[in-house]
């Protein structure tokens, strides 16, 4: 990693994010190269375009690269301008229908963004009610959408030429928090009203909003990492209500979650980071030390958005499923198929799916060789951090 650049990439995302005018001194030299491909590895390098404009001492940076910069901050803004029209669509078409919903994540943090439109989102997630579902599904198909894949939280609807729409009916996530019951409780009578494109909708409550933030990135974290742009949202929400936010509340649902040190340790970075004030009313979370705090950035800068930038972020029972999968993992895809005739095929199942993996195009062949190299020593690193944060 690349600690100065990283560096600069904070410093140029902290202007972003509070709309202040580029004259900040960045550390020199400046390795535009390297900023840039961190920019799109945590998926904000829309965000810093405007800001790298307004810098006095830009001329280092190649033209080539300042164009290619221009181009896809374009793109962003024109691809994430229709999917908001798109959404507001769906959401009327479910408002004719008496479907109430509420909007989730970049759907509505992206208000809180100087340029929402280089808030990307790559789908939109809506939180229905489960009785609604069956509406839903018919609404949606004949609209064009199909149904692409289902987990038992959510269905992801594909249509054509649209960005995928993800239906939740609950907000748990059973790996991290299956012991946890009531989990939706009041969150539907403290919604708030809010609107897309003039379309009316829901949103949640602030402290729903603030929470449901912090359990996304703590099952993120477990899974495979989440990257810098989360701590954004978590600090521009916070930042704009948080004489608005009923602390006590909030620290209510972090206890009966069991996430306190998480919590703790995700607003000590981002106040680290942004150089944003201490939230007092949170101190009975308690205070994560400099240390794993330290060790938290280090972890979400080389994560990626979702810990797709270094596929080692991962925990110790998945770094082995991913290298030795279970037969009966293996055996719904059609290129394992010969694994039903006999399991003693599944040594051969496993070379078969190592080979594929190599050529795999999702993770680029610098972070395979890390996967392979360092992976096991990233996993113990990084199960210790869980362990720190009470996620383990």
């Amino acid at each position: 990693m690349n600690t100065q650049s990283y560096r600069q990439l904070i410093q140029l995302l902290s202007i972003a994010i509070k709309n202040q005018e580029g004259n900040t001194v960045l550390a020199q030299p400046i390795n535009w190269e390297q900023v840039y491909k961190y920019a799109q590895a945590h998926q904000i390098e829309g965000l810093l375009y405007t800001t790298i404009q307004q810098l006095p001492y830009r001329e280092d940076l190649p033209k080539e690269l300042l164009e290619t910069w221009k181009k896809n901050t374009f793109i962003t803004g024109v691809t994430q301008h229709i999917h908001i029209k798109q959404v507001a669509q769906i959401l009327k078409m479910f408002n004719e229908a008496s479907i109430p919903v509420i909007i989730l994540k970049g759907l509505i943090l992206r208000q809180y963004y100087p340029r929402p439109e280089q808030r990307t989102m790559s789908d939109a997630d809506l939180l229905v009610h489960a009785e609604d579902l069956n509406r839903i599904d018919e609404l949606l198909k004949n609209a064009g959408y199909n149904v692409n894949h289902a987990t038992p939280i959510h269905i992801v609807y594909t249509g054509p030429d649209s960005l995928p729409i993800e239906i939740h009916w609950t907000l748990k996530h059973n790996t991290l928090f299956k012991k946890v019951n009531n989990i939706e409780g009041g969150l539907w009578a403290n919604t708030l009203e809010t609107e897309i494109e003039g379309v009316k909708t829901l949103c949640l409550g602030l402290e729903d909003q603030v929470f449901h933030l912090c359990t996304h990135m703590a099952t993120h974290m477990v899974e495979s990492g989440f990257g810098i742009r989360q701590i954004a949202d978590l600090a521009l929400i916070v930042e704009a209500h948080k004489n608005d936010i009923q602390w006590e509340v909030f620290c209510n649902q972090v206890e009966q979650w069991h996430l306190e040190k998480f919590v703790s340790a995700i607003f000590g970075v981002y106040q680290k980071l942004f150089k944003m004030e201490k939230i007092i009313d949170i101190e009975r979370l308690g205070t994560s030390s400099i240390q794993i705090v330290d060790a938290l950035i280090e972890n979400l800068l080389e994560a990626g958005v979702y810990g797709h930038e270094n596929i080692a972020f991962i925990s110790e029972q998945r770094y082995l499923n991913i290298l030795f999968p279970k037969k009966e993992h293996l055996i719904p895809l059609e290129q394992y198929a010969y694994l039903k005739k006999s399991s003693l095929l599944l040594p051969i199942a496993w070379i078969h799916h190592l080979y594929r993996a190599i050529y795999h195009k999702r993770y680029s062949n610098e972070a395979k060789l890390k996967f392979a190299c360092y992976g096991i020593q990233q996993v113990k690193k990084r199960n210790y951090l869980l362990k720190q944060l009470g996620l383990l």
